[in-house]
């Protein structure tokens, strides 16, 4: 058990949990959404739902879905200090957790699969993705400890400079991303320039103590001038073994400017190292990290027309992204797995496989119907592939909304990996319940 990180999160929740009694100004806030999900298959065949990642259908997805979340967030201040306390309820498919850790034994994989009844078809989970405390030492210096959310940068999809928090979902960039566990101390130098330097907790607390390999030092700086925002950010984490750091060291810079009433922004970042696993022969084997430094690179411009409609447009090159021998030898080793292991299918993540990518993001409200319409398209001219989300929104009142959104994931090319081709789903519906208090 993960015995001294457990602790450390007791400890700061139980603080927290005191500490709701004791700020004068504390806050109860949250949403809780309801999601129908319909995975639309023409023609309607047997093997639908098959796929490189889902041969014969061993994650078992289903024609419809209903799942549920929850999310609770309190948080309170006074003169001094302030607290954040921000927990997830969500429902998981069981099967997805089980049998996507089957290594291709078919003997280990029935007995998976017998476990599924007694189990049942969902598991409920509670996380915790903020819990920390606050303590503003002086007008200019603030003192966080507790998981927390880090710095992300400028971009809507992608944030190359963001080298601590969970990797940004370009199919859903306003979801809250989780914090990570950190002890941060910000010096604010009025409106024109910030520090912070963090202490990240980033891997498993062994039952004798942390090492140092677990602890990553991030700095954050940000200068502000006139119409214009310069950032640059640098980790480093010490491990005498590269290939086992989970965030690799790295350096990045970013920039926002206004000219002509149109918002460009641009991020650039290079890693030391990979955060993903690859295979680098097609001969079935270990994957591996790679060491070499890797750029990435973000540009992106925003612009609102006159009559409301939102637009925002970005390139996005990553760095960490696969190869068309990287791709080859990906399949090959899978293949050879029988059915893919847990490893192998969390080396795939949606809008980061491939180098190129560029994102429109269309967004118009209209106010007189209570209504949201919205487009976001993403495409990838290396993976040959076209995502489409189109969506509307519903406000039927100041907490409450209805969705309707379809994903659709098409390819030009079939024989070439990508988000659309590894997918065992090609079109999405999805209809979504959401309430806010």
């Amino acid at each position: 058990m993960k015995k001294i990180k457990a602790i450390m999160i007791f400890s700061v929740v139980l603080v927290l949990y005191s500490s709701i009694f004791t700020f004068a100004d504390t806050t109860f806030s949250g949403s809780l959404n309801t999601l129908l999900t319909s995975y639309i298959a023409i023609p309607y065949e047997d093997d639908r739902f098959d796929s490189l990642l889902n041969p014969g259908n061993f994650l078992q997805v289903h024609d419809l879905q209903l799942t549920q979340d929850f999310t609770l967030k309190i948080e309170g201040s006074d003169d001094t200090s302030a607290f954040s306390l921000w927990c997830g309820f969500n429902t998981y498919q069981i099967a997805q957790a089980l049998l996507a850790a089957a290594t291709g034994n078919p003997t280990g994989t029935a007995t998976l699969s017998e476990t599924l009844p007694l189990l049942g078809t969902q598991i409920n989970t509670i996380e915790l993705l903020r819990a920390n405390i606050s303590f503003y030492v002086t007008d200019m210096l603030q003192c966080t400890i507790g998981r927390q959310q880090m710095h992300t940068g400028y971009g809507y999809g992608w944030n190359p400079t963001d080298f601590a928090n969970p990797l940004k979902d370009p199919y859903d960039p306003d979801a809250e991303l989780k914090g990570i566990d950190a002890a941060k101390m910000t010096l604010a130098f009025g409106n024109v320039f910030s520090t912070s330097v963090c202490g990240l907790f980033t891997g498993d607390a062994a039952p004798t103590g942390v090492e140092f390999k677990n602890i990553m030092l991030l700095s954050e700086n940000t200068l502000w001038l006139p119409g214009m925002e310069i950032t640059l950010n640098g980790c480093y984490e010490y491990d005498e073994d590269e290939e086992e750091d989970t965030i690799p060291t790295a350096i990045g810079a970013g920039l926002k400017f206004n000219l002509f009433d149109i918002g460009f922004y641009g991020e650039g970042a290079a890693r030391f190292g990979s955060r993903n696993r690859y295979y680098d022969t097609p001969v079935p084997g270990a994957s591996i990290i790679k060491t070499d430094i890797l750029p990435s690179i973000l540009g992106g411009i925003e612009y609102t027309f006159p009559n409301e409609l939102m637009l925002v447009l970005e390139y996005f090159y990553n760095g960490e992204g696969l190869s068309s021998n990287e791709k080859d030898y990906y399949e090959q080793n899978v293949v050879a797995t029988g059915i893919p292991t847990s490893g192998q299918i969390s080396m795939i993540i949606p809008g980061y496989v491939n180098y190129h990518y560029i994102l429109c993001h269309l967004f118009y409200p209209l106010y007189d119907l209570n209504m949201d319409l919205s487009l976001l398209t993403l495409y990838s001219p290396d993976g040959y592939m076209l995502n489409v989300l189109p969506g509307i929104v519903f406000n039927l009142t100041g907490s409450l909304s209805v969705s309707l959104g379809y994903t659709g994931l098409f390819t030009f090319d079939k024989n070439i990996l990508s988000e659309a081709t590894l997918s065992p789903v090609k079109h999405i519906i999805e209809i979504k319940g959401q309430y806010f208090f």
